[in-house]
């Protein structure tokens, strides 16, 4: 209830005039709640306007390259903490999670910094003048440590649970659940399981089965709901193969061994998607492997609870998930929706052959082209004018391994997306 650790970070440590930087924070390993730890860093950070964020330690030993996790804090090899990085960092980086609206600017005088060691009560971490629950809803630096008067006492009262920023997209609900939706970035951690129906962002929880974090980030200049590409990623609990536990608090010094593993979770989500009457949306989700190809695609519909998307991990075998998002809706912006649209390629990378989503208008005349990394077409091939949504089957054994750009052409509109062929 007094903001634990996350709040005494933030609260009046930066200095209102100089930059400041977070290096000596982590959620210690073995922990079954470990995984929130990246999104309440990187969401209370961005807060905050914090600089510069690096978790406590990347490897704290000299081995890099057992697949094994052999300290309490080195997040290396440790897939419920390294899988979120991706999406947090693009988050923190790009600004998705804005800064509070209001800062507060404590001033210390000269008496209250004298007298203060006489106010820890030898405590480690020491003690504050101010509610600490403030750093949970504004931004909190200190001006002086020699103020001529001091305004700690004149601070608003403290927060109290749930703690939502002054921004409103930050809510931490202390029975166990962050949540931070804005537009390009959406994220929550905790017993999703007890928390069905939450929404963050355009997405509801409809069924979970345990404790895990959950983020959605858009690649795109856009919201995430309206992201031609987005990326989700679901992360739970880390542990070695073979790690022993006595009762749930302790594995006294049985480590186990390599390779570290992640307990598969299995989530529905339903998105909301505004679309106009004689409007539909769809998506191709995809599962992806460690480097970002495609492992497997799946189409979904649009139903009546909207888009509802299983990520089930003792299938799916991953923690990233890939988005494309097909709207026939007017844009976000205002404009008309397009006359035709390319909806995607699956499988991607493809070997044998690639399926091409299409959504044309009735008598649309429409050709397929496909150039090489070097501006030279290879293939070029009339499309049947056929209204509505269709599949175009194309055959890339021909082709030689690499990059090509695949170029649909419709009423005198190009749209292109990239395939690997391997």
């Amino acid at each position: 209830t007094d903001g634990g650790a996350i709040a005494r970070l933030m609260a009046g440590v930066a200095p209102a005039d100089k930059p400041y930087t977070i290096s000596e924070y982590n959620h210690a390993f073995p922990n079954r709640y470990q995984t929130e730890g990246v999104l309440f860093l990187g969401a209370y950070a961005s807060l905050h306007d914090v600089d510069g964020v690096m978790l406590f330690d990347y490897n704290g030993s000299k081995d890099w390259t057992t697949d094994k996790v052999d300290s309490y804090f080195s997040i290396a090899r440790n897939p419920a903490m390294m899988a979120l990085m991706p999406s947090m960092a693009r988050a923190y980086r790009e600004g998705m999670i804005p800064e509070a609206r209001t800062t507060l600017t404590a001033e210390y005088s000269d008496d209250e910094v004298l007298g203060y060691p006489g106010l820890d009560g030898g405590a480690w971490g020491g003690t504050w003048l101010f509610p600490t629950t403030l750093a949970l809803k504004h931004r909190v630096v200190t001006g002086s440590y020699g103020a001529g008067t001091t305004n700690v006492g004149s601070l608003p009262a403290a927060t109290t649970a749930p703690f939502v920023s002054d921004t409103g997209d930050i809510r931490w609900d202390t029975a166990g659940l962050l949540s931070v939706s804005t537009a390009g970035f959406s994220g929550v951690a905790g017993s999703l399981n007890s928390f069905v129906g939450s929404e963050f962002g355009s997405a509801r929880i409809a069924a979970a089965d345990g404790f895990g974090t959950l983020t959605w980030v858009s690649l795109e200049p856009t919201a995430s709901v309206h992201s031609g590409r987005s990326m989700l990623t679901l992360s739970s609990v880390a542990q070695n193969t073979g790690m022993t536990w006595d009762g749930t608090r302790t594995i006294h010094n049985n480590w186990g061994s390599a390779p570290t593993v992640m307990k598969p979770l299995r989530v529905t989500l339903r998105i909301g998607v505004p679309i106009a009457p004689e409007a539909t949306a769809y998506l191709f989700l995809h599962t992806l492997d460690a480097t970002g190809v495609v492992t497997s695609t799946r189409r979904v519909d649009l139903g009546p609870n909207g888009l509802e998307i299983v990520l089930d991990q003792a299938v799916d075998r991953t923690p990233w998930y890939g988005i494309e998002m097909v709207n026939t809706t007017a844009r976000e912006g205002g404009g008309l929706p397009d006359r035709f649209s390319f909806d995607g390629i699956w499988p991607n990378p493809a070997s044998g052959i690639a399926r091409l989503g299409i959504t044309m208008e009735a008598g649309q005349e429409a050709s397929l082209e496909v150039f090489d990394m070097l501006g030279r077409r290879v293939f070029k091939r009339p499309i049947p004018p056929e209204p509505g949504r269709s599949t175009i089957d194309l055959d890339v054994s021909r082709f030689a391994a690499g990059l090509y750009q695949v170029r649909l052409t419709a009423g005198g509109v190009a749209k292109a997306r990239p395939l690997v062929v391997r």
